[in-house]
């Protein structure tokens, strides 16, 4: 980006919000119906981040079974 002014090179990177996820996050969390339910929405994230976990132990306990039989 040389032979570019400062301004033109903030507003290329600032340009692809969608990609930006700390941008993207702040205007999601300025829309009414997240504040409207932040807690809800928040134990859905932890919600989903923990079905992985639920997925692994079953597999593991399904592996653990089959060995015994």
């Amino acid at each position: 980006m040389e032979g570019k002014r400062g301004s033109e090179c903030l507003l290329k990177s600032v340009s692809n919000i969608d990609f930006n996820p700390i941008l993207s996050g702040y205007f999601f969390g300025n829309t009414p119906v997240v504040k409207a339910h932040f807690e809800l929405i928040m134990l859905g994230i932890v919600f989903v981040s923990l079905i992985p976990v639920a997925i692994m132990v079953l597999i593991n306990k399904r592996k653990g079974q089959k060995a015994d039989a």
